[in-house]
């Protein structure tokens, strides 16, 4: 089997582990044992203990010498600290973006912005999204920063995975319409103070349509000393 079919596995197995983790299936502090999901996957062994690897690498098992690899998991503090790094980081990229790009190609991501506003207000939420995917490769091909993207995007996966929501309902497209018409404006204006409204805007509404998806988070119970996440990037 080849190093790119093995990876898979592994990344299966990594997915699989992490809904059960934020579905509340695996509480903290249970034991993971690398032989019984092995056979309840049907897969090698090898394959698990890669992925434990994986979720000890993000914060989510940990492995003690001779005892095996528990789970951490996440609580409701962990989700809030997440939106708020990413928050951090949109401003930084944002703030940037706005004080080197040519007219160009602001004019362009008006354009998109525009677009993706009359798709919110038709209920085409699908273009919707595209247009939001094309604004932020147009963002993020114009910056000197590599490394804050990727990170962005890999803190992305993380939060959809713990909240598994869906964006899709009405109240969030009204809302989304409104904060997308604050970007539009810092664009036309090259506004950063705007792009940092559009922004906290952007989380503070996604902590509150998701109050109901984080509630099976655990409350936070004090801080872990021992806790490290270190996402691969």
């Amino acid at each position: 089997m080849s190093n790119a079919s093995n990876n898979l596995i592994s990344l299966e197995i990594v997915n699989k582990i992490k809904k059960k983790i934020f579905s509340g299936d695996f509480k903290r502090n249970e034991r993971l044992v690398e032989t019984s999901i092995a056979i309840e996957n049907n897969v090698n062994k090898i394959h698990v203990h890669k992925a434990f690897q994986q979720l000890a690498a993000e914060g989510l098992l940990e492995y003690k010498p001779r005892r095996g690899f528990f789970v951490l998991g996440v609580d409701e503090s962990d989700f809030l600290e997440i939106v708020k790094i990413r928050e951090i980081m949109e401003n930084s990229i944002m703030e940037k973006f706005l004080s080197i790009a040519d007219d160009e190609i602001i004019d362009n991501c008006i354009k998109i912005i525009k677009r993706k506003i009359a798709f919110l207000k038709s209920g085409l939420l699908d273009d919707a999204d595209s247009e939001t995917v094309k604004f932020f490769k147009e963002v993020n091909n114009s910056i000197p920063y590599k490394h804050i993207p990727r990170l962005l995007r890999q803190y992305q996966k993380y939060l959809m995975s713990i909240i598994q929501t869906d964006f899709k309902i009405r109240e969030d497209v009204k809302i989304t319409i409104k904060t997308t018409e604050i970007l539009l404006e810092a664009l036309e204006k090259r506004d950063i103070k705007l792009a940092n409204k559009w922004i906290a805007l952007r989380h503070d509404n996604l902590v509150k349509s998701c109050q109901k998806n984080i509630q099976h988070l655990p409350k936070t119970v004090g801080p872990n000393i021992d806790k490290e996440y270190d996402f691969e990037i």
